[in-house]
């Protein structure tokens, strides 16, 4: 994979019909007209549609190319979002929970759509003067791409929504590129969730595809290698870029097929808040449960072929079963919808990226009392004694709380290490001498405050976002900086800022350095160059030794 990829972490250009204001783009099966925002002169391609609809006998399926449409296609507005599913409310895991608690079908449930299939394409208004229609043309002299996935836990979330609670606005691409200076194509992606992209099991395997959701994925990263061009983007300085379930995605696609996708359809990944749950076989016992209940809440159970009942039962149906047993087949914060180990695309356990002080906080329940009850539902497949060392890595003298710390605060801190904070040093390790790392520290340093400094048209209520430019150029322009320079590199200022010099992450277990990006009580901007606590890589060794309990 030396090759290949780098972490944070020549195409012919045929058939432009128009280069004048708004512009028209030919990609074989359609043709879409962009609009172009008044306010930056960068033309917008809202809702282009780069796979089939994967309704009816397509459901779990890999997606497939889009039928031909005739006429030209206003990529004006957002695209229906996939269908959302909540976190789980359960007090136990499913498989050590035998009455799941019950939940409204419609509470949480968004307007949607089984067609999702689409992505938005965004791009400098300068460079179309550089996009010619000839065939022959090879010098493209294209802009570098970013392609941002969105987060979610592969339940929810959208090109025009981040599905997080009070927060308005959309992953606007337009936000990257004034960051880079007008320096990158911006593609933003949408992908099946829930048990539309993940519903897993032998059943599955047998007569559709498994992981369906990041499969949609990768066929945008395909679509992208084959028509970028046309919209003024380099091929081959794509750089992939996401949050939470869209930063486990990123590292997914560089284990995909055991590292070895071929041709490459990226160059480098930037992970930001990585989230990295349970990856069970297909047919483990919890995906064959979740399969049953889905066929159960469908009235699918006295069928002969239940995938095929599934496949025509209709569209409320399914959605009321995805919101329903995502909720009530899910621990209190977990997911019960993701990736599954299914042999081919993800053929073994996932084992530059930046994380957040306190990533756990949301995703644990405030009502814990017992830490060891705590951990048998957070991972259910422990065994005692594993429970108990676990336990005592963080209750103990060696752990990072004090004597009277809260359950809670020990609980939050498993659930941020555990899932989201050691695995970003697995993926550093694997790319030593080419990966970065940073955290992200503004108070409340929650799972995923720092969108809002990379897409500044979200908004929420609070926590208020801390507004400091010389903060801004040298967190968000970093990312930029990483996503456009030839060589990967956050220290390839895109304009002086005061970032130091981001040192490459090394993997020497000690002395290895990191980038913080805080502020002071008074609300000065602290950016700075620190030393990895040794006891953390210590307790992340702990996890990383039993992640075939954990599944992880």
């Amino acid at each position: 994979m030396k090759h290949l990829y780098q972490t944070l972490l020549l195409a012919l250009i045929p058939n432009v019909i128009a280069v004048s204001s708004p512009p028209i783009v030919d990609l074989g099966y359609a043709q879409y007209q962009g609009v172009r925002n008044n306010d930056t002169s960068n033309i917008d391609f809202l809702g282009v549609r780069y796979a089939k609809s994967p309704t009816g006998s397509l459901r779990w399926k890999a997606p497939q190319s889009p039928d031909s449409v005739p006429g030209i296609q206003l990529a004006n507005s957002q695209p229906p979002m996939c269908f959302q599913a909540p976190s789980g409310t359960a007090p136990e895991s499913l498989l050590g929970n035998s009455s799941s608690k019950k939940r409204d079908v419609d509470e949480g449930l968004l307007p949607a759509d089984e067609d999702c299939l689409f992505l938005n394409v965004y791009v400098p208004g300068s460079q179309f003067k550089n996009v010619t229609a000839s065939d022959n043309d090879t010098d493209s002299d294209g802009l570098p791409v970013l392609v941002w996935i969105h987060g979610g836990g592969y339940h929810s979330g959208s090109a025009g929504s981040t599905g997080f609670p009070n927060t308005t606005g959309s992953y606007a691409g337009e936000d990257l590129i004034q960051i880079s200076n007008d320096r990158t194509i911006v593609v933003v992606v949408q992908y099946r969730l829930g048990l539309f992209g993940f519903l897993a099991g032998e059943t599955i395997k047998n007569d559709g595809d498994l992981n369906a959701g990041l499969l949609d994925q990768q066929f945008a990263l395909q679509w992208i290698q084959q028509h970028i061009s046309k919209f003024g983007g380099d091929p081959n300085r794509v750089v992939i870029w996401g949050e939470s379930a869209g930063a486990g995605s990123v590292l997914n696609h560089i284990i995909a097929n055991n590292g070895q996708t071929d041709p490459p359809l990226f160059i480098g990944g930037i992970s930001s808040s990585m989230y990295l749950p349970p990856c069970y076989p297909y047919n483990d016992d919890f995906p064959e449960a979740i399969y049953s209940k889905v066929v159960d809440q469908t009235n699918c159970t006295n069928s002969q072929d239940t995938l095929s009942c599934l496949r025509s039962t209709d569209i409320a149906s399914l959605s009321a079963a995805n919101v329903q047993i995502a909720a009530s087949a899910g621990f209190f914060g977990t997911f019960t919808f993701g990736p599954v180990v299914d042999g081919s695309f993800i053929a073994q356990r996932p084992i530059l990226a930046i994380t957040n002080a306190f990533e756990g906080v949301i995703f644990t329940d405030p009502n814990v009392t017992n830490l060891t009850e705590y951990v048998k539902s957070l991972y259910p497949t422990l065994s005692e004694d594993t429970v108990t060392s676990v336990v005592e890595t963080y209750s103990g003298s060696n752990s990072t709380g004090a004597a009277d710390t809260s359950v809670f605060d020990i609980a939050a801190q498993i659930r941020s290490e555990s899932t989201f904070i050691c695995p970003t040093y697995y993926l550093l390790d694997a790319f030593q001498g080419r990966s970065y790392k940073g955290l992200f520290a503004i108070p409340p340093a929650l799972h995923g405050d720092d969108i809002f400094y990379y897409f500044s048209s979200l908004d929420r209520p609070s926590p208020p976002v801390y507004n400091n430019t010389d903060f801004d150029k040298a967190f968000s322009q970093s990312f930029l900086a990483f996503a456009t320079s030839e060589e990967l590199d956050p220290n390839n200022k895109i304009e002086e800022n005061i970032l130091p010099e981001w040192p490459l992450w090394n993997g020497s277990a000690v002395n290895d350095q990191e980038m913080l990006f805080n502020r002071t009580e008074d609300f000065k901007p602290v950016i700075e160059v620190f030393g990895t606590d040794e006891e953390l890589l210590r307790r992340c060794g702990f996890w990383r030794s039993i992640t075939a309990q954990t599944s992880q």
